[in-house]
């Protein structure tokens, strides 16, 4: 939470509640109630076996006062089956202790009879959109429900990377994946993240000659996980992570080589990505020793075929999917890289789209990964309303709230504050004065990336210590206001959601360059608007040329979406352009 915020201490906000069952239990959760003082409890059919978990969370944060308290009520069966227990778990502010997480979250822990609930609470309430009747609901609501999580599990050896490497991948700042001794590792442990929900992690250390005790645990594990009934607790993918040999080393340890050529039976059908970590070593070791007649990049792609690949292959018995990854500076488009051949391996394994859609929405590399996403969930319901004005019963005021809320989803920042549920900026996003140039976008050769950089320069320059929302963009302080009239009737509905849809994606994306997965602060989202206004306007000048297209025989909706499709990816950052741009915004003062 910003250092400025000061918040109310006899209140906690319950964002999540976790129920989970000790590995070494002898019980099963039959069922779950879930409720607070002397309030009906509502009821949560989930059943949990040993060493699992359930995860509820609130949509609309449930307050939480220093009288208050939320109780957990569990069922369990046990040996003989018959028999039934009831165990009750209360948790209130006055006498329980709590754990600090990140950005102001606090974690309470209570554990009754290897029974442990964790609730997540926030001091500060979350502002939810305002509901209105007949509100729509978000297509992403439905995809959650059915997968909160992306679920991965992490295989190597200690010292290899793994925690650096979830840390740059999910922006995330805190999590500890076991980089100690040998034998710490807990594959039944799930490691998450405050800052990031969006993903959970397993944790086994490598394989070593002679070690089958950890190959059955992990063989056991996987094959557990696979029976589980529940999308979200089966396994989506596995890294297995080696280290790149700088040095003409061997890749592959004896324990190593027997998984992968029994890979089928270890590891079932889960998709598998064979993460080869710290290739940065490799590059530093050509630049003090460079290849003679031969250029960097030709010896590296045979040098790696040689000790990597072919390794891989005689190992596998065939192609296995492979990335080359680090985390250092100057390496960011091979994590882009690793999200992509996740993505599609997991696609290739996966017939329900579901795992693979979370998985997207969790990484926070790839703008790329982000803008497909964005575009995939909007073709599913919403964006086709570009047919024109047929809403259903639905106010145009509806279909930009639902709109904004799966964007914002799918772009998944770390928002405390809820910053981007600002209505204030739909104002900003929708303004039609002062407009752009279409001219501009065919004559002008420079890309949006550095059409954005210079932006930010310029708004810099005019800025002096901490960046105000209000006074950068001259937002009203009033409450959401009907769009200019530029657009009236019918058809201008859909031009308003068309340019709504184009410079909302802009606005995400200069959003994560600032944020770097860092927290979103209300000068983040200044800086963010501010950097766009010339797309934005150009955009608008777009669509209002777009009139008398509308409806067209071969054209309506299909040629609406095209339209905003093209527009999208022509005001898009490419990924291989993301480092070099956030170097260049370094000097851009985003206070938190």
């Amino acid at each position: 939470m910003p250092n400025n915020v000061s918040a109310p201490q006899d209140t906690l906000y319950v964002s999540t509640v976790n129920i989970s069952l000790a590995k070494d239990s002898s019980k099963t959760i039959e069922s779950i109630k879930l409720g607070k003082n002397n309030e009906s409890p509502r009821d949560v059919q989930k059943t949990i076996c040993a060493g699992g978990e359930h995860r509820e969370e609130f949509h609309e944060p449930l307050p939480l006062g220093p009288n208050d308290h939320i109780f957990v009520s569990v069922n369990c069966s046990y040996w003989p089956w018959w028999k039934r227990v009831d165990i009750r778990i209360d948790i209130n502010l006055r006498d329980t202790g709590y754990v600090c997480g990140e950005q102001g979250v606090r974690l309470y822990r209570r554990k009754e009879r290897n029974v442990e609930v964790v609730v997540a609470a926030y001091c500060q309430p979350v502002t939810p959109v305002p509901a209105t009747p007949g509100q729509l609901p978000a297509t992403t609501a439905s995809i959650l429900e059915a997968c909160s999580q992306f679920r991965l599990l992490i295989i190597g050896n200690s010292g290899v990377g793994k925690s650096s490497l979830i840390r740059k991948v999910f922006g995330v700042e805190i999590v500890d994946v076991s980089e100690a001794t040998r034998g710490t590792a807990d594959i039944e442990k799930e490691f998450i993240s405050a800052t990031n929900e969006r993903f959970v992690v397993h944790d086994s250390l490598g394989f070593e000659a002679g070690d089958e005790q950890n190959i059955d645990i992990v063989k056991q594990f996987i094959a557990r996980r696979k029976a589980m009934p529940q999308l979200k607790d089966q396994l989506h993918a596995i890294w297995l992570c080696l280290e790149t040999p700088y040095c003409g080393g061997r890749l592959l340890e004896a324990g190593a080589e027997k998984v992968l050529q029994e890979r089928d039976k270890v590891l079932g059908n889960v998709p598998l990505v064979v993460v080869l970590t710290k290739v940065d070593q490799l590059d530093a070791q050509l630049e003090i020793d460079p290849p003679e007649n031969e250029t960097l990049e030709n010896y590296k792609s045979r040098y790696l075929n040689k000790y990597c690949v072919e390794p891989l292959r005689r190992a596998a018995g065939r192609d296995i999917t492979h990335v080359t990854v680090s985390v250092k500076d100057g390496y960011s488009e091979s994590l882009t890289n690793l999200v992509k051949a996740t993505k599609d391996n997991m696609a290739k394994y996966h017939v329900d789209e579901t795992p693979w859609f979370v998985a997207s929405i969790a990484q926070r590399v790839s703008i790329k990964e982000k803008i497909e996403l964005s575009i995939a969930v909007g073709k599913k319901e919403y964006w086709n309303i570009l047919m024109g004005a047929v809403f259903r019963g639905h106010t145009l005021q509806q279909y930009l709230h639902v709109i904004r809320k799966d964007v914002i989803t799918v772009w998944n920042f770390n928002d405390p504050d809820k910053c981007l549920m600002d209505d204030r900026i739909f104002e900003v996003l929708l303004r039609t004065n002062n407009l752009g140039d279409t001219a501009d976008t065919q004559s002008n050769k420079a890309s949006f990336a550095d059409l954005i950089a210079s932006a930010l320069e310029l708004l810099q320059k005019g800025l002096s210590g901490s960046v105000d929302i209000a006074s950068v963009l001259g937002f009203a302080v009033a409450a959401t206001k009907a769009p200019n009239k530029m657009y009236q009737g019918a058809k201008e509905d859909v031009k308003i959601l068309m340019a709504f849809i184009v410079n909302l994606i802009c606005v995400m994306q200069v959003i994560f360059l600032l944020a770097s997965g860092g927290p979103v602060t209300r000068q983040t989202v200044a800086l963010a608007v501010g950097g766009c206004e010339r797309q934005r306007s150009v955009v608008h000048s777009l669509v209002n040329d777009f009139d008398g297209k509308l409806g067209v025989l071969l054209g309506g909706r299909d040629y609406a979406l095209e339209q905003v499709v093209k527009w999208i990816w022509l005001y898009s950052i490419k990924d291989d352009e993301i480092e070099a741009l956030k170097r260049r915004m370094g000097q851009v003062p985003v206070v938190p």
